[in-house]
């Protein structure tokens, strides 16, 4: 699968579009077809070192929206729609996990793409 992968600390020009291994969804996540995801402030100053030096590869992007894949528990029919979910710290891929908790909820929903 594709992901975008930071490196090294730097501008946006670090940011690179790398083949990684696809997820395995074990008990309590959820693995979806990411859509769209969000990088926030605090991902840029990763990206920028603000934070310190990156002491290995990233993949940025703690929400994402998409498809449900693979659902261990069988709650999600799949493919089904989802809200945006806290992810590993890897939404900024096509595949990607999201856990399944009380603080952060999967919420699913109805959508189309334009």
């Amino acid at each position: 699968m594709k992901a975008i992968i930071i490196e090294r600390t730097g501008g946006p020009e670090v940011l690179t579009l790398q083949d990684v291994n696809e997820p395995a969804a074990a008990e309590g996540w959820v693995k979806i077809r990411v859509r769209a995801f969000g990088l926030n402030r605090a991902e840029a100053y990763f990206r920028q070192g603000i934070f310190g030096n990156l002491s290995e590869p990233r993949i940025p992007g703690i929400e994402a929206v998409g498809e449900v894949m693979t659902d261990p528990s069988g709650h999600f029919r799949n493919p089904a729609k989802t809200a945006e979910g806290k992810s590993m710290l890897e939404g900024a891929t096509t595949l990607t996990l999201i856990i399944k908790d009380v603080d952060a909820p999967v919420r699913t929903f109805e959508w189309t793409l334009n």
